[in-house]
């Protein structure tokens, strides 16, 4: 159970935006993180809005999307992201193999031929067509106005 009760869905208030969520939702059913989201309906209505819009409107294959969300959720350790996305890239003819890649996908070399690699600041930091593994070990430290990147670096090893 979390720490924060989840909203009732069934507060006439939310009617129109639990419809909207239910609409975009392939089962129809709300998740645990819609009924969170619902705490703050601008931010509900707007992350139904932002995912919709990835979801149904990008030309990406859909397996592909899907692979580069569970690739995300490996990379961060979010569970909860990957038990709801493996099962939408396997449906999306995606393969078991190419999940169990994902395992090590912190140690995956990407292929640069189409662009200059950048760091985590936005410089260009190898030409072109160089494979690299990049690990990135930026600090950042909060600040009372904000955060602040302290050092650290951003080092392409060889493949």
């Amino acid at each position: 159970m979390p720490n924060i009760a989840y909203r009732d869905i069934e507060d006439p208030e939310l009617a129109d935006l639990v419809a909207t969520i239910r609409a975009r939702r392939s089962t129809g059913k709300l998740l645990n993180l819609d009924r969170m989201l619902l705490h703050s309906p601008p931010f509900a209505r707007g992350w139904n809005a932002m995912f919709a819009a990835i979801r149904n409107q990008m030309q990406v294959p859909r397996h592909i999307n899907e692979l580069a969300i569970c690739a995300v959720a490996r990379l961060n350790n979010a569970d909860y992201e990957w038990i709801q996305h493996a099962p939408e890239f396997l449906a999306a003819n995606g393969t078991q193999a190419q999940l169990d890649a994902l395992d090590d996908v912190t140690s995956a070399c990407y292929d640069t031929t189409a662009a200059r690699t950048v760091d985590a600041k936005g410089r260009s930091v190898s030409p072109a067509s160089t494979p690299t593994r990049w690990l990135d070990q930026m600090r950042v430290l909060p600040q009372q106005s904000g955060w602040i990147v302290d050092g650290g670096t951003t080092t392409p090893n060889a493949c």
